[in-house]
């Protein structure tokens, strides 16, 4: 054991013995003279017991260590540089200088790769300073001249001979031709197995041992079993890289896998360990160029032969995997062939083609071919992400989205059932000024996933394209007639597959099953929801399947509300809504331009913790360019299990206006603040809070700094607010806030806390929104609400709900100032839903009305509207200050039941103004 080993060994011991807090260390991969990869979120690790700040143009991340170690992490960001990366680590605050933002690429593999310029057959006298190009160095068996302790090395001509040939040759050729930083990870090791460089647990599958006799010279000999073991250059070396952002990998080995059977083997080892790196990196398209082993005269035998040409079929069965040749520019009578600068640039044309050089190639076109179109988009999203910016422009046409293509992604997603990761079709995450333009391009998703994700993003703009499923999440059942009782229907297998199970209907996607959790009453011939139908307690129970495809239910749907009639649609909704067409998440400025949604398993789009958000049509409504509403021409009724747009936790502004809504399971739109219930006051500054509902929790709802506002519990009652100076998760449900001052007097356990600073202005204008079901709109924000131009026709329940409550849902922001004004409302409220006592309904949640001291709603302008509508209330209010409705045109009508109930009802209602409406 060396000096230093003893000395870690001790120092290690007697913490253990001692107690003492382990110091904050970051890992050896961070230090000055570093290059992170371009549009790859900066993870900073390291050791020790603490709190971890990093700071890195501009932007802040902390974290506090778990089990001694720790880790952060910091938005991507474009090429560029230099840079300084302040950390403060416990207190003590370490700086690195001279960083750059530009492509990180490792350098992986056996002799080949670790063979040094100084030994190949470039002159000396060609050598050069290249302040730019930097190399940092994984520990190896072997003495090295640059050892991890060194950091990160420039290449500079004194000392260039010491590097990779091919490294040298490959960045030098990369960073003259792109202008940018290039960083090489050194991980190779002379005479390495390929069984080292993946976990043991791995490598030691049955499918991949061989008798030993069938094992290449250099797996059995007793020297290089220092390094060939299954997995010791994965743990000693590789897993020292952690999550360090790299841009691609460039492999050579090989040589060292010529045994009599290793061949067959070689293909299904490479493939596995280029798996479990992606997964190690976070990076699961992580490029890699797989360098066949070039010609050598002396071993050109037949196994020789077969580990190129299992080289070869890797990229058959790994996506973004390239095989690059060398036998045409190597020499054959050397194992180690000195001319490795024809190679190196080689392969810098190959990086060069992964990642365009920033300007005219920021516009990337894709046209549909018919086949799997993911690979294109993920390329041009990864390309524009690393460029700081670009356009994808798409051609008209269909483009198909394969079950089981798209990237994993860990988040949370506000108002829908949770689950670890989601499958993403469109991942637009960590990337700035994206433009997606259509050109009217129809997307088709396929199997369970999720569309879109706009994730830690900046100015992005989707424009002219539509958004579906091959299998649209809700089915439809056509009654065709009832007897003795029973309802008699037809389902139609082309567009909605499905078995009946044990007596249930089954819908049947591409690799998904759905059971039928609850039910909705369509008119056929007008899509309306069927008057007072309501939520149908039908569970897609069947007595029979005729062979004619006729479904026996035993559920007379003739008996629900105003009863339905021969040609009514019953809408089948699924059990869950696990995936929404679009998510946004901590993103600024972005725009939905002409994006129609036809169907989704949950909301259209969700938004949450991001800032000024719009989703508009260039056009009018009705014309179908935007929103959400059943493909023009289909058989299809029905659109969304939720919410067409959903904000939790948005700040700036929302605008929605000239969309389409129709025929969806829940509101147009959506607007409030989750907040928080207080479990328990751990001191005089520190709270515990839950995410109270079993769909909303795990996404963020505080930053650190923002405004912390008080509700309290029973009375809706808002305020005091402080900042928030600490936060603490203590897992997906539950975490610790510290305040800036202490907890005011009389609030604790049963109140809840918002952040006042994430509750937006909102725009909704020139919307048409008819046959849904609940509310045509739903707000709860204090800052500006305007409701303008819009048609809301024929929606179920409530217009348009003003909410607030912290008991159910825990969905708050007392709403200040709301104009709503110029809409036409057409016979609303033809069913009863919760909360929906009026056309226009203020209705807060407040548990004890008696002890509430302060309105929770106020300000209220309703004017120059027109109402057709039948005998129901215009207006509920409760707890509101200040309604003035007037200059309405109402117009009664006897199209459906009324009410019997006056037009206006108001409730704890101060200083209003309301017109004289005659029945």
């Amino acid at each position: 054991m060396t000096k230093r080993a003893t000395c870690i060994l001790t120092i290690l011991f007697s913490l253990a013995a001692t107690g003492t807090k382990a110091e904050m260390k970051p890992a050896p991969i961070f230090s000055s003279h570093m290059v992170f990869a371009a549009g790859r979120p900066i993870r900073i690790h390291g050791t020790g017991e603490g709190k971890a700040l990093a700071v890195f143009n501009g932007k802040r991340a902390e974290a506090v260590a778990a089990n001694g170690n720790w880790s952060l992490e910091l938005p991507a960001e474009p090429y560029g540089g230099p840079y300084t990366l302040d950390l403060t680590l416990d207190g003590r605050t370490v700086t690195f200088e001279d960083i750059y933002v530009g492509e990180v690429y490792l350098l992986a593999g056996q002799s080949n790769m670790q063979f040094k310029l100084g030994e190949s057959d470039t002159a000396k006298e060609r050598y050069e300073d290249l302040p730019l190009m930097r190399s940092f160095s994984l520990p190896r068996p072997e003495p090295e001249p640059h050892t991890p302790e060194d950091g990160w090395v420039p290449c500079t001509k004194n000392d260039a001979g010491n590097w990779s040939a091919i490294g040298y040759h490959f960045g030098r050729t990369l960073q003259a031709k792109k202008g940018i930083a290039i960083g090489l990870i050194n991980v190779y090791q002379g005479a390495s197995i390929i069984q080292s460089w993946m976990p043991a647990a791995l490598a030691n599958q049955p499918a991949f041992v061989l008798p030993k006799e069938e094992l290449h010279f250099d797996a059995t000999h007793a020297y290089f079993s220092k390094w060939n073991r299954p997995g010791i250059l994965y743990e000693k070396a590789f897993r020292l890289i952690g999550t360090y952002p790299v841009s691609g990998v460039l492999w050579y080995q090989g040589e060292s896998n010529t045994g009599k059977g290793e061949y067959a083997v070689y293909a299904d080892l490479l493939a596995a360990m280029i798996g479990q790196w992606r997964k190690d990196l976070l990076h699961p398209d992580l490029p890699f160029a797989v360098i066949q082993i070039a010609d050598y005269d002396h071993r050109k035998d037949a196994a020789w032969k077969a580990i190129q040409a299992a080289q070869l079929r890797v990229p058959e069965r790994c996506p973004h995997v390239t095989a690059v040749k060398c036998a045409d520019i190597c020499s054959s009578g050397n194992i180690h062939p000195p001319e490795k600068e024809a190679l190196g640039k080689r392969l810098a044309a190959w990086a060069l083609a992964l990642f365009p050089k920033q300007g005219s190639e920021r516009v990337f076109h894709i046209a549909p071919d018919g086949r799997d179109c993911s690979a294109a988009f993920f390329s041009a999203i990864d390309a524009i992400r690393r460029l700081g910016g670009g356009t994808i422009e798409l051609e008209k046409g269909d483009y198909h989205f394969g079950v089981g293509m798209g990237r994993e992604m860990a988040f949370f997603i506000s108002n829908h059932d949770q689950s670890p990761t989601h499958p993403v079709n469109l991942p637009f995450s960590d990337v700035s000024d994206l433009t997606v333009q259509g050109n009217g391009a129809h997307l088709i998703f396929h199997g369970a996933t999720l569309g879109a994700a706009i994730l830690r993003a900046n100015r992005v703009t989707l424009k002219n394209l539509t958004m579906d499923w091959s299998r649209p999440f809700l089915s439809e059942m056509t009654i065709t007639g009832f007897e003795a009782g029973k309802t008699l229907g037809t389902i139609d297998k082309t567009l909605f597959p499905y078995w009946v199970n044990n007596g249930h209907i089954l819908a049947v996607g591409e690799g998904w099953t759905s059971p039928v959790s609850s039910s909705m009453l369509f008119r056929g011939s007008t899509h309306e929801i069927v008057e007072r139908s309501c939520d149908v307690a039908y569970f897609g129970t069947v007595e029979a399947e005729r062979p004619d495809g006729t479904l026996v239910c035993p559920y007379d749907f003739s008996k629900v509300g105003a009863g339905a009639q021969v040609g009514d649609i019953v809408c089948l909704r699924p059990e869950r809504r696990p995936y929404p067409a679009i998510v946004i998440d901590h993103a600024k400025d972005t725009v939905l331009e002409n994006i129609a949604i036809h169907t989704a398993w949950g909301m259209g789009v969700i938004a949450q913790m991001s800032e000024n958000i719009i989703w508009r049509g260039t056009g009018k409504a009705l014309d179908g360019q935007s929103g959400c509403f059943p493909p023009p021409g289909s058989k299809r009724v029905t659109t969304l299990h939720a919410d067409a747009s959903h904000f939790s936790n948005v700040k700036g502004e929302v605008t929605v206006e000239n969309c389409l809504f129709e025929t969806m399971m829940d509101d147009a739109i959506n607007v409030h603040s989750t907040c928080l219930g207080i479990t328990a006051v751990e001191d005089n500054r520190r709270i515990r809070c839950r995410y109270m509902h079993g769909q909303a929790y795990g996404f963020d709802v505080f930053n650190l700094r923002d405004t912390l506002r008080f509700i309290r519990g029973k009375t809706l009652e808002n305020g005091p607010e402080c900042q928030v100076a600490g936060i603490v998760r203590h897992d997906d449900r539950e975490l610790t806030l510290t305040l800036s001052a202490p907890i005011p007097d009389g609030l604790g356990v049963g109140d809840a806390v918002e952040n006042a600073d994430y509750q937006p202005s909102v725009i909704f204008r020139g919307n048409v929104v008819r046959n849904n079901r609940a509310r045509g709109a739903l707000f709860t924000t204090p800052r500006s609400v305007l409701v303008e131009d819009n048609d809301f026709d024929h929606v179920s329940g409530s217009a348009i709900l003003f909410a607030g409550d912290a008991q159910g849902w825990y969905e708050s922001g007392a709403c200040e100032q709301v104009t709503v004004r110029g809409n036409r409302f057409r016979n609303c409220l033809t069913s009863v839903f919760q909360f929906c006592n009026g056309i226009l309904s203020a209705y807060p949640m407040i548990r004890d009305q008696n002890s509430q001291k302060r309105h929770y709603h106020r300000h209220f302008t309703i004017t120059g509207n027109r109402f057709e509508t039948f005998d129901v209330p215009l207006l509920y209010a409760l707890s509101t200050d200040e309604i003035i409705f007037e200059d309405n045109t109402v117009i009664w009508n006897t199209d459906y039941r009324g009410w019997k109930k006056p037009p206006f009802i108001l409730e704890r209602c101060d200083a209003c103004r309301l017109q004289k409406v005659e029945k």
